[in-house]
C-alpha cells in the first residue's frame, strides 16, 4: 500500500512559529503552505483535492510535538 504525507501538524504549545519552520526545514518538508490555528501550525505538503481517492490516517510524532496526516491508496 502506498501513502503520501498530506500535511504536518505541529503543536503551538510545544514550539514557537520560528522553531516550527526550523523543524520542517531540518526534516526536509515544504514550508510554503502554513496555516495557524489556535492550537496548531499546519504545513500542507500536497493539495488535498488531489488525494480524494485515498484514505486518511494520522501518525503521532515523537515527543508529542504533533502528527502527520497520511493518505493511503
Amino acid at each position: 500500500m502506498a501513502y503520501v504525507i498530506q500535511s504536518i501538524v505541529l503543536r503551538r504549545d510545544r514550539m514557537t512559529k520560528d522553531r516550527a519552520y526550523d523543524w520542517m526545514r531540518e526534516h526536509g518538508y515544504i514550508t510554503t503552505n502554513m496555516e495557524v490555528s489556535p492550537t496548531y501550525y499546519h504545513f500542507q505538503q500536497v493539495e488535498s483535492d488531489r488525494l480524494r481517492a485515498g484514505r486518511c490516517r494520522s501518525l503521532g510524532l515523537l515527543g508529542n510535538i504533533g502528527y502527520l496526516v497520511l493518505v493511503y491508496f
